[in-house]
């Protein structure tokens, strides 16, 4: 069954909800991070961690139209239907083990990975519609077109990710 699909609108009051959330979120890696002592590791950790628990969890609010939806602008989703349902399911989880601090070496690499090519995805996407390309599976919770919210979630996972990466390394 096909449940109905509630599409983005661009007003003030769904912007401020987007920033509500993730003013939230950075509210929640500062505090967590300096329970103890700051340490930039730790903040991007928290940051990264609420940040997929969220998002993830928005996905999973909307799971049905989600996983009908990311197909159409996710290639890996297209080519494996299996990824579709996966997806935030495995956000979710890596969200986790950022929290507990969990693996950091394949959680850093999973999801810097996951990120850049969400984010390439995502502009693969809007060359090919436009800024107006819809949003479907987060309108349960933010009605905001996919270039606001889809392009700011996967730019900072990959960003932030990639630098714990990085930082690991050295």
């Amino acid at each position: 069954m096909t449940k109905k699909i509630i599409y983005a609108k661009s007003t003030k009051q769904e912007y401020r909800k987007f920033l509500a959330v993730v003013g939230f979120i950075f509210v929640t890696a500062t505090l967590m991070s300096t329970l103890i002592s700051f340490r930039w590791e730790d903040w991007i950790r928290w940051y990264l961690g609420s940040s997929l628990l969220v998002f993830g969890g928005f996905k999973l609010i909307s799971f049905d139209s989600f996983s009908q939806v990311f197909p159409r602008y996710d290639p890996l989703a297209a080519k494996y239907s299996w990824y579709a349902f996966a997806y935030p399911i495995a956000q979710v989880m890596l969200g986790g083990f950022f929290i507990l601090d969990i693996a950091p070496g394949f959680r850093n690499l999973l999801t810097a990975a996951m990120g850049i090519f969400g984010l390439i995805s995502m502009v693969t996407n809007l060359e090919r519609q436009g800024p107006s390309a819809q949003n479907t599976w987060l309108g349960h919770v933010l009605r905001l077109p996919m270039s606001t919210a889809l392009l700011f979630e996967d730019g900072m996972i990959a960003a932030f990710a990639t630098i714990l990466l990085i930082a690991g390394i050295f």
